[in-house]
């Protein structure tokens, strides 16, 4: 699969959304997965837009959702201590 990160994931949500992250771009990490693993990604990521998040930005509105995923290196960066 190729990333566009306009491409409508399912509803009001994009690609980009899942893949977002202020701390990846303050770290400059690139948080997008490629290949097999980009498919599985937003595959899991459009099951939850369906059952979950679309229904509930059709019930609130505009509801942003802070991190759907996080690649290890981000993950590291995020959870470490000092």
């Amino acid at each position: 699969m190729i990333y566009q990160p306009n491409k409508v994931l399912h509803g009001s949500f994009r690609y980009y959304e899942v893949f977002k992250s202020a701390a990846a771009d303050r770290n400059e990490i690139n948080n997008i997965p490629e290949g097999v693993e980009l498919d599985r990604i937003l595959s899991n990521a459009e099951q939850t837009a369906i059952h979950i998040l679309q229904p509930t930005r059709n019930e609130f509105g505009l509801v942003a959702i802070g991190s759907w995923y996080r690649c290890e290196e981000l993950e590291k960066v995020i959870t470490a201590t000092d």
